[in-house]
C-alpha cells in the first residue's frame, strides 16, 4: 500500500507550509506505526533542521483505484461545480455536511427535476448506508471532522459552487 505523510509547519508570523513524504506501507504494518511512529520519526528527524513548530501531521493510504469497478471516463456532462450536499447528524444531533461532485442529476428527485436528493434510489440509499454504518464489519466508519461517529441521515439537497 502507498501512503504519504504530511507535516505542517507554521512559523512565527503564523504562515504554514508543508513537508509531504511519500511513502510504502509493507502488509501487516499496524495502525499505529502508520499513524504515529512514522510521522513521529519524520518530524523527529526534520525538527532539528527548521525553527518552525509542528501544528498538524496527517497519514493519507493512498489506493490503486485502477481495478475498481464503476471508475469509468467522466460524462461529458459532468461538472465538479455541480453537487449534491447530504447533511447527516452525530449521535449529539450535531450536523455535518459532505459535498459529492459531479452529482447525477436524475438523483435528485422529479428524475433531476428537484432540489432534494431522491432517497428512495437505491444508489443514494447504499451511499446513506456507508456513511452511517460500520460497513461489512470493517472497523471503520464516517465521523464528523471531530472524530464523532455519524448516526443519521438528515437530508440531501442541490448545491452549485467550488466548495
Amino acid at each position: 500500500m502507498h501512503g504519504r505523510i504530511v507535516l505542517t509547519i507554521q512559523d512565527a508570523d503564523g504562515d504554514t507550509a508543508t513537508v509531504s513524504v511519500h511513502c510504502i506501507i509493507d502488509d501487516g504494518t499496524i495502525a499505529v506505526d502508520i499513524s504515529d511512529f512514522y510521522p513521529f520519526s519524520l518530524w523527529y528527524a526534520i525538527s532539528s533542521l527548521v525553527n518552525g513548530r509542528l501544528i498538524d501531521a496527517k497519514t493519507e493510504l493512498i489506493s490503486d483505484i485502477s481495478l475498481w469497478p464503476n471508475n469509468v471516463p467522466a460524462s461529458v456532462l459532468s461538472d465538479v461545480q455541480e453537487k449534491a450536499l447530504f447533511t447527516f447528524t452525530t449521535p449529539s444531533r450535531i450536523p455535518f455536511d459532505v459535498s459529492v461532485p459531479t452529482f447525477i442529476e436524475t438523483f435528485f428527485t422529479g428524475a433531476g427535476a428537484g432540489k432534494e436528493v431522491d432517497v428512495t434510489q437505491a444508489e443514494v440509499l447504499a451511499f446513506i448506508t456507508v456513511m452511517t454504518e460500520d460497513v461489512a464489519s470493517s472497523g471503520i466508519s464516517a465521523t464528523d471532522s471531530h472524530y464523532v461517529d455519524s448516526s443519521l441521515f438528515v437530508s440531501g439537497r442541490q448545491a452549485f459552487g467550488k466548495r
